[in-house]
């Protein structure tokens, strides 16, 4: 999962270095992401289950919730993420990926009434610092390693 992660930031920060287009970027995101998930269908299917997805068969209110979570949530949080990603460098933005659980823990704190206890608190203080000190700084002056020959 680190592999492909990195790979997937490296070439899209290339692309978007390029000028590509955010939203022409979700498009084909989106459409790797289901090319590489139907063979597991197909696997679950040959291998006798007769439904292998049953999320297939949603309600109004199951459609509804999906639509939101595909097109209001991902969608634009995918679209900051990459227009993130072409201002500054891969290596620099990528640790604000360690920010996503605080904020999930967070708002189910706020919009559904649930408990915090002190191993969330702590890891949540943790991953705060943990950002907060790997971003302090732009530029360090890192000494070199490779000395240059004297005339």
């Amino acid at each position: 999962t680190a592999v492909s992660y990195s790979f997937a930031g490296i070439l899209l920060k290339k692309l978007l270095d390029r000028k590509a287009d955010p939203v022409a970027l979700l498009g084909l995101n989106s459409a790797i992401g289901a090319a590489m998930i139907f063979p597991v269908m197909l696997i679950f299917r040959l291998l006798g289950s007769e439904r292998p997805l049953t999320a297939l068969h949603l309600s109004p209110t199951g459609f509804l919730s999906l639509f939101y979570l595909s097109v209001c949530v991902y969608a634009v949080a995918a679209i900051m993420w990459y227009r993130v990603l072409r201002s500054d460098q891969l290596s620099r933005v990528t640790f604000y990926v360690f920010l996503l659980p605080v904020f999930t823990v967070v708002m189910g704190y706020l919009l559904l009434d649930e408990r915090l206890d002190m191993v969330q608190i702590t890891a949540g203080v943790i991953l705060l610092a943990g950002v907060w000190i790997s971003q302090r700084s732009k530029k360090r002056n890192i000494p070199s390693l490779i000395v240059p020959e004297k005339a």
